[in-house]
């Protein structure tokens, strides 16, 4: 009779832990496919359960790319216990700490055990960890563009600013010689895993994930053609080579100019101050210009018509030319 309780017990609680992990999987699922909010009792319950699912990725460790000393750095989320200040951040677990051990075995024994290679680069360790957080990037990314897509099939033509948006952002790269290969490169990105350019986002490196979404990328990772990873990896090594050299060409400019302020500065024969620096006539001539620009705006913020009948007429015009208006004729009205 106890043993059969006790199994019963056993299986009861097996039983609910199932349940609750897949309704935990089931909110996760909600809250990676968020629809365009509607006025229903299900949209209601869909955006519940996305809450609910944000709720526990905040409270996830994020995992952040320290790009200048090229580390991984694991942090603490933020407590959200009422009765603890908003600033104050919890202690990692055990727990926490073992999984992201966990994780970055997996990302030093990639190249050995997914790739079969026998000699490791020591810099293939550094290409993973940038192109799962390139990845998780790629991922979330497309599927927003997939979600704006829908909607606009359902009807909604004022996500159409959004779509185009998300298509065309502009990476943040420190480099500009990663930014003229982003725009003379001939390699099709079906070709690698993500574009490479992304590996070298600043944007995307120093947003921090969650640490389960890191695993996650990781993961889609390993289910990549090898061909595919081979091939971003090479685009990697030659990215890295030129942002490095580019930031030693930006050092030893640093380091020339400030020897040549030294050198005027310690040369009696120059005019130092006014050759390195602004003289105080520019100076007061700048702030007069901006004082006369502020005038000038804070006059057609509270009486337009008067403003504009003060300054020329043709100025307005050179001004709404320059931003990309034109002033249409009666008779252009009277066309259209």
């Amino acid at each position: 009779m106890y043993a059969l309780m006790i199994a019963t017990v056993i299986n009861t609680a097996f039983v609910a832990e199932v349940i609750l992990e897949l309704a935990l999987a089931y909110c996760d699922n909600v809250r990676s496919h968020k629809r365009h909010p509607e006025a229903s009792i299900m949209s209601y319950f869909n955006r519940m359960l996305a809450s609910i699912a944000d709720h526990r990725k905040s409270r996830e460790p994020l995992i952040f790319f320290n790009d200048k000393g090229r580390t991984i750095d694991l942090v603490s989320p933020k407590s959200y216990m009422w009765y603890f200040s908003d600033d104050s951040n919890r202690r990692l677990t055990y727990s926490e700490k073992s999984y992201f051990v966990h994780i970055m075995t997996q990302v030093i024994n990639f190249a050995n055990i997914h790739m079969k290679l026998d000699v490791i680069p020591t810099d293939f360790p550094e290409f993973v960890s940038r192109l799962a957080f390139a990845v998780n990037f790629h991922e979330t990314n497309k599927q927003k563009a997939n979600d704006l897509v829908r909607s606009l099939a359902g009807g909604n033509l004022g996500e159409l600013v959004n779509l185009t948006m998300l298509q065309h952002r502009e990476p943040r790269i420190r480099a500009s010689h990663l930014k003229r290969f982003q725009s003379n490169s001939g390699t099709k990105d079906d070709e690698h895993v993500v574009p490479p350019i992304l590996l070298f986002d600043q944007e995307i490196l120093s947003m921090g994930i969650p640490l389960s979404d890191f695993y996650m990328s990781l993961s889609i990772i390993k289910m990549k053609d090898p061909y595919l990873i081979v091939r971003t990896y090479k685009e990697f090594r030659f990215l890295r080579e030129t942002d490095e050299q580019e930031l030693i060409e930006e050092q030893e400019d640093k380091v020339r100019h400030v020897k040549d302020i030294l050198k005027r500065i310690k040369d009696p024969a120059c005019d130092t101050m006014d050759k390195i620096f602004c003289s105080q006539e520019e100076i007061d001539e700048k702030q007069k210009r901006i004082d006369e620009l502020e005038e000038a705006i804070q006059k057609l913020t509270e009486d337009p018509l008067s403003a504009l009948a003060e300054y020329e007429a043709n100025s307005f015009d050179i001004l709404i030319q320059d931003i990309g208006f034109e002033r249409r004729s009666r008779e252009d009205y009277g066309r259209m």
